[in-house]
C-alpha cells in the first residue's frame, strides 16, 4: 500500500524535479552575469601563470613592466647579440593582451556553465615597431654581429718567422637583422633569432706571403740600439721588430709594409718607462668660479715624431745593425678640475649647468616658497615626450568636462573614460591617449595647449613622435599644484595618479621627500616630471635624459639638487 502511495506521488508532482535542475541553472547563470566584468577569468592564464581575479588595469600594469625588461637575442653561427625589445623600438599593447583575459561578453554569460570553460591565455607579447628605430638598431646589430676577415701576417713564435693563417670573416646586412625582429612573435623569456651571415673572404690569403718571407726575415734579424739620454743602451726584441712589419697587397700581389701604428705602440711603451710625468695644474672651482689654482710642472717625454723617423729609416737601411739616440721633449701639464656646489642658488644654477652641458640631460626646476631658487640648463629644448605628454592629454580632458562635453562615465574604447584616466595616468599605457588625441585632431591639440601657456617646443605633430621641453613641463606641475592650471576634484585625481603609479624609480627614488611625479619612457628616452613635498620645502623638478643612465641616473642627480638645497 504505501509503495502505491509514494508511486502516485511522484507521477503527481514528476515537474518537481526538472523545476530543481532549472533551478540550479538560473543560479549558475545568475552567477556568471554578475562576474566581474573587468577581472580575468577563473581559467585564465597569463605566460603560464594562473591570473584569475585580477583586474584589468593590473594585468596591464603587469605586462607592461615586464615588457620594459624584455631582452632577445640575435646569433649568427658564432657571433650573437643582446638588446631590450624597447631599445629596438618596440611598443607593446598590453591593454589588449589584458582584455584577452577579461573578456567574457553577456551572450556567453547566458550559457550555463559557460564561465568554467572559458581557458583564455596569453603567452605572447602583442608588438609593433617604430621603422625608424628598428632600422637603426637592425643596423647597429648587424655591425656587431658582422666581422671582418683576418688577412695572413707574419709573426715570431718561438724565434722563428711564421705565418699567422688567413681566416675567413662574416656579414651580416641590417634589412635581415631588421626582418627577423620585426616577423618574430616574443614571448616573456629570451628569445634568441638566428640570421644568416656571408663569408667575407680576406684579401692577403696564406700563400701570398712566401714571396716576402725573406724580406721580412733579414730586417728581423737586423739588430737595432736606441741610446737613451742616461747612456743606457735599449735594444729591441725580435718579437718587438716583428711588430714593426705588416703586409699589403697591390694589384693582386703582397708586399711588405712598415707597421707604423707598430713602431708607435714601441715608442708609447719606452715613453712609459723613460719619461717624467707632468704635473697638472689644479683648479678648484666653487659654484663654477675659479676660487684657487695650484701651478703645474712641465714633464719630459720621447720625442716620438723624431725616434719613429730613425726606426722607420734604420728598418730601410741595409746594415745589419743601427744606432740611434733617443732625443726628449718637454710636456706641458694638463688642468684638472675639482668641483663643489654652495648651499646657494649660484651653487644650484652651477651645478645644473654644468650636467646639462657635460650629459644629455636637460634639468628645470623651481622652489614653491621658501627661497624660491630655480635653474635649468637645456630646459628649452623640444625633445620627444614619452608618456610625459599625457599630461596635457588629462588637461585637454579635464577642459572638456568643465564644458560638459565629457563625463567620467562616458564610454571609451572598451570601457569608460574614468578607466580610460586610469590606464592613461597610472599604468601609463597609450591607447586610450593615442584615441583622445585622433578624436580631437592633433592639429587642434596644438593649439589647446599654446592657449594655455605652454611653449611650440610642445608639439603633437612632430613626425617623430609627441615633443615637449622642460620648461613646459615644469609650467605644468606648477600649475598642477598651486591649482592654477588644475583645480577641485580634477586636481585631487591626478595628483592620486601620480603618487600610486608603479614607476617609482626616478625622482621619488632620489629624493627624502613625498613625490607626486609622470614619467616617460620611449627608446632611450627616459624622462621624471615631478611635484616634490620635501621635509625643508617644497619644490617642481623635470628631469629628461636620453642615453644617460636612465631612472638611476635621475635619482643620483635629485640627490645632489636636494642635497645643494637643504
Amino acid at each position: 500500500m504505501a509503495h502505491h502511495e509514494h508511486a502516485s506521488w511522484l507521477l503527481k508532482h514528476k515537474h518537481i524535479p526538472v523545476l530543481i535542475v532549472l533551478g540550479l541553472l538560473w543560479i549558475q547563470v545568475i552567477f556568471q552575469l554578475f562576474y566581474p566584468y573587468d577581472s580575468a577569468l577563473p581559467n585564465a592564464r597569463l605566460y603560464d601563470k594562473k591570473v584569475a581575479g585580477q583586474t584589468r588595469l593590473a594585468l596591464t600594469g603587469t605586462i607592461q613592466k615586464q615588457f620594459e625588461a624584455e631582452t632577445f637575442e640575435v646569433s649568427t653561427s658564432s657571433t650573437s647579440y643582446s638588446q631590450t625589445l624597447a631599445s629596438a623600438g618596440a611598443s607593446i599593447n598590453s591593454e589588449a593582451m589584458a582584455k584577452k583575459l577579461t573578456d567574457y561578453p553577456v551572450w556567453q554569460r547566458a550559457i550555463p556553465f559557460s564561465l568554467w570553460w572559458q581557458r583564455p591565455a596569453v603567452t605572447t607579447y602583442r608588438v609593433s615597431f617604430n621603422k625608424a628605430v628598428l632600422e637603426k638598431n637592425a643596423q647597429i646589430i648587424a655591425e656587431k654581429l658582422s666581422a671582418a676577415p683576418v688577412n695572413a701576417d707574419l709573426a715570431l713564435k718561438s724565434g722563428e718567422l711564421v705565418v699567422t693563417e688567413a681566416k675567413d670573416g662574416q656579414a651580416v646586412s641590417s634589412e635581415s637583422v631588421a626582418k627577423a625582429i620585426s616577423s618574430h612573435t616574443f614571448s616573456p623569456k629570451h628569445t634568441q633569432l638566428r640570421v644568416a651571415s656571408t663569408v667575407a673572404k680576406p684579401s692577403v690569403e696564406d700563400a701570398s706571403i712566401s714571396d716576402v718571407r725573406h724580406e721580412a726575415e733579414a730586417k728581423i734579424a737586423r739588430t737595432y740600439t736606441l741610446t737613451l739620454p742616461s747612456g743606457e743602451q735599449v735594444t729591441p726584441s725580435k718579437k718587438t721588430v716583428t711588430s714593426w712589419l705588416t703586409l699589403k697587397q697591390k694589384d693582386g700581389s703582397t708586399t711588405l709594409a712598415l707597421n707604423k701604428a707598430g713602431i708607435r705602440r714601441y715608442i708609447s711603451s719606452l715613453n712609459g718607462k723613460v719619461a717624467i710625468a707632468a704635473k697638472p695644474i689644479s683648479v678648484s672651482l666653487r659654484d663654477g668660479r675659479e676660487i684657487y689654482r695650484t701651478a703645474g710642472k712641465d714633464g719630459s717625454a720621447i720625442s716620438s715624431s723624431d725616434l719613429e723617423t730613425k726606426l722607420v729609416n734604420a728598418l730601410n737601411s741595409t746594415e745589419t745593425g743601427v744606432v740611434m739616440d733617443v732625443i726628449m721633449a718637454p710636456v706641458s701639464p694638463s688642468t684638472v678640475y675639482n668641483r663643489t656646489y654652495s648651499h646657494s642658488q649660484a651653487g644650484l644654477r652651477a651645478y645644473v649647468a654644468y650636467t646639462t652641458s657635460s650629459e644629455n640631460v636637460r634639468i628645470a626646476l623651481q622652489q614653491i616658497g621658501g627661497n624660491n631658487w630655480s635653474a635649468s640648463g637645456r630646459s628649452s629644448e623640444s625633445i620627444p615626450s614619452a608618456s610625459t605628454y599625457k599630461l596635457y592629454v588629462a588637461l585637454w580632458l579635464f577642459d572638456q568636462m568643465n564644458k560638459g562635453k565629457i563625463k567620467w562615465s562616458d564610454p571609451w574604447l572598451d570601457t569608460n573614460v574614468s578607466e580610460c584616466f586610469d590606464r592613461m595616468t597610472i599604468a601609463s599605457t597609450n591607447p586610450c591617449a593615442v584615441a583622445w588625441l585622433e578624436s580631437y585632431g592633433r592639429n587642434n591639440m596644438n593649439n589647446f595647449v599654446y592657449k594655455n601657456g605652454f611653449s611650440t617646443g610642445t608639439s603633437f605633430t612632430n613626425p617623430e613622435a609627441v615633443h615637449t621641453t622642460a620648461n613646459d613641463l615644469r609650467k605644468f606641475m606648477i600649475g598642477l599644484n598651486n591649482s592654477s592650471l588644475v583645480s577641485g576634484a580634477q586636481r585631487t585625481r591626478l595628483l592620486h595618479s601620480l603618487s600610486v603609479h608603479p614607476y617609482r624609480y626616478g625622482v621619488p627614488t632620489g629624493s627624502a621627500g613625498t613625490v607626486q611625479d609622470k614619467v616617460g619612457f620611449l627608446w632611450d628616452y627616459v624622462h621624471d616630471s615631478a611635484i616634490v613635498h620635501h621635509p625643508k620645502g617644497t619644490y617642481v623638478v623635470v628631469i629628461m635624459t636620453r642615453g644617460a643612465g636612465g631612472y638611476a641616473r635621475i635619482a643620483s642627480i635629485t640627490r645632489e639638487l636636494e642635497r645643494i638645497m637643504y
